[in-house]
């Protein structure tokens, strides 16, 4: 880049030859750039100087790229382009206001969903993504810079993270089940029940052992019931 330096010391000079190039004509490119047609003349002359070798034909009332001008201009035109759209996105960047947040597919359904429209009027300048897995994302790797978890804070150290809800988990049963069995009236009365175990692949969930546990009792897990691998939350 020293040399480059040394070789342009204008970078502004390149922004006035690419538009007189293009145009093929000084007083064009001068309305073009809000300069007066002296001012592109002389930028293009001290281009010119600082290369060695002329890049436009002067005809009467008008301006024609040089062999080397020609393929001076597409280099420039080219180089120009690439950094005008790397600044764009740059500043489009700076102005974005979207969110992405990941979450498992049953709670983005179940508990996200019916709050958007709250958030959106309370929140309407956030554009909110919700991207959901059938696994815990890596926020650090995809990235993603939100993501709801269940489970304990401590078990995420590289993050900041609040608590959102707590969870409950409830034995549930249907109608049909009730009517045929029983409805239990404490948690030892599921102990004599067919439960169902539900098999998480991809992240941990509350087993039986651990819900009866809660309540104070051991569960003798004889290996029996259904399974299943649905997502709880």
């Amino acid at each position: 880049m020293e040399n480059l330096r040394r070789l342009l010391p204008s970078a502004a000079s390149l922004i006035v030859f690419e538009a007189a190039g293009r145009h093929q004509n000084f007083t064009r490119a001068a309305n073009e750039l809000g300069m007066t047609q002296a001012a592109v003349s002389y930028a293009v002359r001290g281009l010119e100087e600082q290369l060695g070798v002329p890049l436009f034909h002067r005809v009467h009332r008008a301006v024609e790229l040089t062999e080397a001008g020609e393929k001076f201009h597409a280099d420039v035109s080219v180089g120009l382009s690439r950094i005008q759209k790397s600044a764009e996105d740059i500043r489009a960047k700076g102005r974005e206001t979207n969110v992405t947040l990941a979450a498992s597919t049953a709670f983005a359904s179940m508990w996200m969903l019916p709050r958007l429209n709250r958030m959106r009027e309370d929140l309407p300048e956030i554009d909110l993504r919700i991207q959901t897995s059938v696994r815990d994302l890596d926020l650090e790797e995809e990235p993603i810079p939100l993501g709801i978890r269940g489970g304990d804070p401590g078990h995420w150290p590289r993050y900041h993270a609040a608590l959102l809800a707590d969870e409950v988990v409830n034995a549930v049963a249907t109608p049909a089940y009730i009517e045929r069995h029983g409805l239990p009236k404490t948690a030892a009365d599921l102990l004599g029940h067919n439960l169902i175990h539900l098999e998480e692949p991809v992240r941990r969930a509350c087993d039986w052992t651990e819900w009866f546990s809660s309540a104070g009792l051991a569960y003798p897990n004889r290996g029996g019931g259904s399974r299943s691998t649905t997502m709880s939350w």
